[in-house]
């Protein structure tokens, strides 16, 4: 089964962020980048991506990202800013980003680490705090007017995002876009 971990956004956020997709698409429509717009429904905060997993590693990975989420107190991260991964000019990865607290990073990095003898899919990306508003088909395109709405937006705030609990989830892609089951959650500490 195809599984990640991450933290859920609040509803009040998810209708933000379909709000800045759509003043985005409206400003791209004429652009040749062809982002495929995440649905908001469908966002989230991943902490780890994990890939396919046998069934039977379900159990130790929920027990061991327990263990390190009874060890985190909750926090909450500013949502804030237009950018993209790798950068401005070649964008594959269109997205808003999340500041305010280390503690999201360290609780990746707790993640990562406790699941680190499992026989999980390799992951050596360093963790960079964001939410993906789209994917770009076309990086190669470039755009100018990208770079200016990025330019323009980098340091808006959005909203706050409470950080209170993760989940691991199971991804299920169909034709018409990945849908999510909570296989579990585990709340932060207070």
């Amino acid at each position: 089964m195809r599984t990640f971990i991450a933290a859920p956004l609040t509803l009040e956020l998810l209708q933000k962020l379909a709000v800045i997709q759509r003043d985005l698409k409206k400003l791209l429509s004429a652009d040749n980048l062809r982002p495929s717009w995440v649905r908001p429904e469908g966002m989230h905060l991943t902490l780890r991506f994990l890939g396919e997993i046998e069934e039977s590693l379900a159990e130790p990975i929920c027990q061991r990202v327990e263990t390190v989420c009874r060890s985190t107190a909750a926090f909450d991260l500013q949502v804030k800013g237009l950018g993209t991964f790798p950068n401005a000019m070649r964008p594959r990865v269109l997205w808003v980003g999340l500041y305010g607290d280390n503690r999201i990073s360290d609780l990746a990095a707790q993640i990562k680490s406790s699941l680190i003898d499992l026989p999980l899919q390799a992951d050596d990306k360093p963790f960079k705090p964001h939410l993906t508003l789209a994917r770009i088909k076309e990086p190669s395109a470039g755009s100018g007017v990208l770079k200016r709405i990025i330019d323009e937006r980098h340091n808006e705030e959005i909203a706050l995002l409470p950080v209170r609990e993760i989940r691991l989830y199971r991804s299920h892609l169909k034709s018409s876009g990945a849908e999510y089951e909570v296989l579990k959650a585990f709340k932060l500490s207070e």
